[in-house]
């Protein structure tokens, strides 16, 4: 009988580490191509006041942290406030790709939409039928 071999599989989180470390490993770029990718990678770890291996890969939540960079540099004067409910705009674009998943379920479910309080039946992708106004 032979043993049993159990795999031990190491979690380990993407960060934008492995991104600079891909960059530097990717041979298909342009040098100045790479070093802009980089420039830009180091730029948002050194906006986040944290070093790249400390910031996790989620394309989501970096996007919504772009979105308060770019308002916190175009307001200046807004800066405190909006720094003060900046957390919304990085927690919520987290969720956002769940929203459209969930949206995406619903409609190769389902036939019936409601729109506006009126609410249609789908019949076929010429036909459509009101089925309750306000």
């Amino acid at each position: 009988m032979k043993p049993d071999r159990v795999a031990t599989a190491t979690a380990t989180m993407a960060t934008l580490q492995g991104v600079l470390d891909r960059l530097a490993a990717e041979t298909s770029l342009s040098a100045s191509r790479r070093r802009d990718l980089r420039s830009a990678v180091t730029c948002f770890a050194k906006f986040q006041d944290k070093p790249a291996e400390a910031i996790p890969l989620d394309l989501a939540a970096i996007r919504g942290a772009l979105r308060v960079i770019g308002v916190t540099e175009a307001l200046p004067s807004f800066r405190a406030q909006v720094m003060a409910q900046s957390w919304i705009y990085i927690l919520l674009a987290i969720f956002v790709p769940y929203l459209y998943l969930y949206n995406f379920c619903a409609s190769l479910l389902g036939r019936r939409l409601r729109w506006r309080g009126i609410e249609y039946e789908l019949i076929s992708p010429e036909q459509t039928r009101v089925l309750s106004n306000r």
